[in-house]
């Protein structure tokens, strides 16, 4: 069939639909890794070749709608894998033993971030997210810790806060200590994370010895794996009823997503039990 293509006159592959054919042939017939024959010979693809680069250079307009088509198809695939991965890696997501949960421990919605203390758009986004978990009691917020703003060669005062506050988790109350760290007036530092934890009721040696169990190291590295896996490449990132957004989100937007979650997850119960 691809050898009767490019039998058709010349003029017919000179129309838009004669060369977009001819495209999707030979597309076919690169991908075709196992295909037991060459296609075209070398004439016949430089032909085609010639053909379309003469088709382009006339109709450049169709350029862009065709970059845009195929960005739309990469996100859409790219947003498929997404969901994939993190349905996969749901129970690592929801409750790994160490990242700290906020709000509502039985919520029937989990809200998961991946944040940075010392990222500026966390700490912007801040608010809204206070505001959201004091005005829907029902959602389980879990607080990932991902220290993205680290930089070879200078204290690491972003994983060191990190630990600072997972340790605060297995010692008792962490919310106070991890509302102070978002909300400081200054860049934060080693020197002020403790004196944070101090005002706020901990032991800082406790503290201290607590940051070195080799598990919150390791807990840190399991959060940077699961970003990979998920696709996470900054801060803040939002896991809301298995759908990945990345950036900040105003306060509007997350309770719609919480909205949406809550609806899907009811309609995924009714569907189970009808099936059932």
């Amino acid at each position: 069939m691809f050898r009767l293509l490019f039998l058709r006159s010349k003029s017919t592959l000179q129309s838009a639909a004669g060369l977009a054919a001819a495209v999707v042939v030979l597309l076919h017939s690169a991908s075709a890794q196992d295909a037991p024959e060459r296609v075209f010979d070398a004439a016949q693809e430089a032909e085609i070749a010639r053909l379309i680069r003469t088709y382009l250079l006339e109709n450049p307009e169709v350029i862009p709608e065709a970059i845009e088509i195929w960005r739309d198809r990469q996100e859409a695939e790219e947003k498929v894998r997404q969901k994939e991965a993190i349905l996969a890696a749901w129970d690592e997501l929801k409750d790994d033993g160490f990242s700290p949960v906020a709000g509502n421990p039985d919520g029937d919605v989990t809200v998961v971030e991946f944040y940075d203390y010392r990222c500026v758009f966390c700490r912007r986004a801040f608010p809204d997210l206070q505001r959201l978990l004091k005005a829907d009691t029902n959602i389980r917020y879990v607080l990932k810790q991902f220290p993205v703003r680290d930089q070879p060669g200078v204290p690491p005062v972003s994983l060191m806060a990190a630990k600072a506050i997972m340790a605060a988790n297995r010692q008792g109350n962490f919310l106070d200590l991890h509302n102070a760290m978002m909300t400081t007036d200054t860049p934060l530092t080693e020197a002020q994370i403790f004196a944070l934890a101090r005002k706020h009721g901990f032991d800082e040696g406790e503290l201290r010895e607590g940051m070195q169990t080799p598990a919150l190291h390791g807990a840190v590295e399991a959060n940077f794996d699961l970003a990979r896996r998920i696709g996470i490449t900054g801060t803040p990132a939002y896991i809301i009823g298995g759908e990945l957004y990345m950036g900040v989100q105003p306060l509007e937007r997350l309770f719609e997503l919480v909205a949406q979650a809550r609806a899907q997850a009811s309609n995924e119960k009714t569907s189970s039990k009808e099936e059932g």
